[in-house]
């Protein structure tokens, strides 16, 4: 995959975020990422928990966000290589060790699409958390994803990238900040919704190719990065 259209991306959002006032930090210390970002209330899911993964530097990092050299805000994205098996299949296998000990089903559903379409090296981005006064629609929320986007697609060159959010954030059209493009409601549906897990989580997602023309669209037309405000 093309590298230079990525990498001026990356650039753009750091130009952005430094004017906003905020740098970002990338950090392959797992254990101690998430003791980074335990002020900020985040409650982590087994499936980014050092804990519960035996993570290597080659298959997962996460990214912080700092304000004035503090953490307000970070992300983590791990690189899982399905090989012929499909995300679909993938899912089973793993909601079932995470949530069901190993031996109970917990997926009821999982779309057509995921199951038939994806596989080869995905790249899932989770955990997202944000301080209360960070949230929101702001362009450091942009730049931030849509650097955390372009680094994985540099580092790992993946077949796709995907993630979940909220149902109301995929009606506001957030899918398009985070640079994914294409969003699957119902993606996967649960026996018994796990934590904070839930069945009306949107699947967002991104194929390399997408992700190229994405890529080639914002390395040419870096204003547009910003969002558009009413």
């Amino acid at each position: 995959m093309l590298t230079t259209p990525k990498l001026k991306v990356i650039a753009a959002c750091l130009n952005g975020l430094s004017k906003a006032g905020y740098d970002v930090e990338e950090s392959t210390d797992h254990v101690t990422s998430v003791k980074r970002l335990a002020p900020l209330g985040k409650i982590l899911t087994p499936i980014m928990s050092p804990v519960h993964n035996d993570f290597s530097q080659g298959n997962c990092f996460w990214t912080l966000l700092m304000q004035k050299g503090e953490v307000v805000g970070g992300i983590a994205a791990r690189l899982d290589t399905l090989g012929t098996e499909s995300l679909g299949s993938f899912w089973r296998r793993q909601s079932k060790r995470v949530y069901g000990a190993g031996e109970t089903d917990q997926l009821v559903y999982v779309s057509d699409f995921i199951d038939n379409e994806v596989r080869g090296d995905v790249v899932y981005f989770g955990d997202l958390v944000l301080g209360k006064e960070h949230r929101g629609r702001g362009d450091h929320l942009r730049y931030f994803t849509m650097y955390c986007q372009m680094l994985a697609a540099v580092m790992w060159d993946a077949d796709w990238q995907y993630s979940f959010i909220p149902e109301v954030h995929a009606q506001a059209g957030m899918a398009y900040n985070y640079a994914f493009a294409k969003t699957i409601p119902g993606a996967q549906e649960w026996k018994e919704e796990p934590g904070t897990r839930k069945s009306s989580e949107v699947c967002v997602i991104t194929s390399r190719t997408d992700l190229l023309d994405i890529a080639s669209y914002f390395s040419r037309r870096p204003e547009k990065l910003r969002v558009v405000k009413n």
